[in-house]
């Protein structure tokens, strides 16, 4: 949102850059919240996190209902945004893409502990370029290409790789993916009704 106030589009390579940053903070955060959860098990909670995660969804509708600009725009957004989104492109990169060419070609390299193969180059790259034309549209007139966001993709797919290759689970990384998107994305319809 602060991209808008300086007219940086997000598709531009700058903002695509802020983005990622931002992006990437939040994914941090939320490794670091499920380390510290995962390495003290006796507070560790199903049901905790859980509720976490829903209030962190409800938030964007209880703030609309509060500021009362609470549209079926923003309630859309955030399911959209969260289960479709972020879980469908999860299983689609990381677990369909990335799963079967480093079940062909091995996952031969190492870094920070994690393997990783060939198919975290090709699974990222594919998620960046299926965004780069996020804008374009031949039927509208539209041949815009978003430079910025592929960019950006490209170092949120090796995260999310991270995410995915530390925990195993493609659920993890559908959280990590889909909570930063329902609720950044819902709150900029709130606050930019005509998005």
């Amino acid at each position: 949102m602060l991209l808008f106030n300086f007219h940086i589009s997000y598709t531009g390579i700058i903002g695509g850059l802020v983005l990622a940053v931002g992006e990437i903070l939040a994914i941090f955060l939320i490794l670091l919240t499920l380390r510290r959860r995962l390495s003290d098990e006796k507070r560790s909670s199903f049901n905790f996190d859980l509720l976490i995660l829903i209030f962190l969804l409800l938030l964007p509708i209880l703030v609309g209902l509060y500021l009362r600009r609470l549209t079926p725009k923003v309630v859309s957004t955030v399911i959209w945004q969260f289960f479709f989104s972020g879980f469908g492109e999860e299983i689609r990169y990381r677990g369909y893409y990335q799963y079967r060419i480093n079940d062909e070609f091995g996952r031969p390299y190492n870094f920070l502990g994690v393997s990783f193969g060939i198919g975290l180059i090709v699974s990222s790259l594919l998620f960046a370029i299926a965004h780069v034309f996020n804008p374009f549209n031949l039927f509208r007139g539209s041949f815009n290409l978003a430079w910025g966001v592929g960019f950006m993709d490209i170092l949120r797919g090796t995260v999310l790789w991270v995410v995915r290759e530390k925990t195993g689970s493609l659920v993890a990384a559908g959280i990590a993916h889909g909570l930063p998107d329902a609720v950044g994305e819902s709150f900029a319809r709130l606050l930019f009704l005509e998005l």
